[in-house]
């Protein structure tokens, strides 16, 4: 009888435990003006708020959201989620668009509940090396001073 219920735990217990992530979509938006690499997360530059100033060109749409309202995840295990899937694409990096958060609920018995399920939005970019730029979002590497001759 021990073992029919460690079975009819596990049996329960296993819809929420596979219900409790991220789940993240991709969409194809333009070819990439050069082949993409897998990159390991911290490699993948993460804008919030602002653009790049360096030229780049929008190659996929990212699409996060908590999978249902036992998502143990928060905003910033989303987003560290969303640049490990970005690496993985070969992103150069992520400009995060917005908020793409959805509304879930339910009524039984004239009792109900509503709960919010967060998710994000971003766009997976890559350096169009192609273009000019003057400034450049990446570090940049400091020129040694040629000296002058004495005349």
């Amino acid at each position: 009888m021990s073992a029919f219920r460690s079975v009819l735990g596990v049996a329960v217990a296993l819809p929420f435990l596979t219900a409790c992530g991220t789940t993240i979509t991709y969409s194809q938006l333009n070819p990439a003006p050069h082949a993409m690499k897998k990159r390991p997360p911290h490699q993948v530059v993460l804008f919030v708020g602002k653009r790049p100033k360096r030229a780049y060109v929008e190659v996929g749409l990212l699409e996060a959201q908590q999978d249902s309202v036992y998502s143990a995840d928060d905003r910033e295990a989303i987003l560290r989620k969303m640049r490990e899937d970005a690496g993985e694409r070969g992103c150069e990096g992520l400009i995060v668009t917005g908020k793409e958060d959805s509304t879930t609920g339910s009524v039984s018995d004239g009792q109900g509940y509503v709960t919010t399920l967060k998710g994000y939005q971003a766009t997976c970019i890559v350096w169009d090396e192609s273009a000019e730029s003057d400034d450049d979002d990446a570090p940049k590497k400091k020129k040694k001073k040629k000296k002058a001759d004495d005349e």
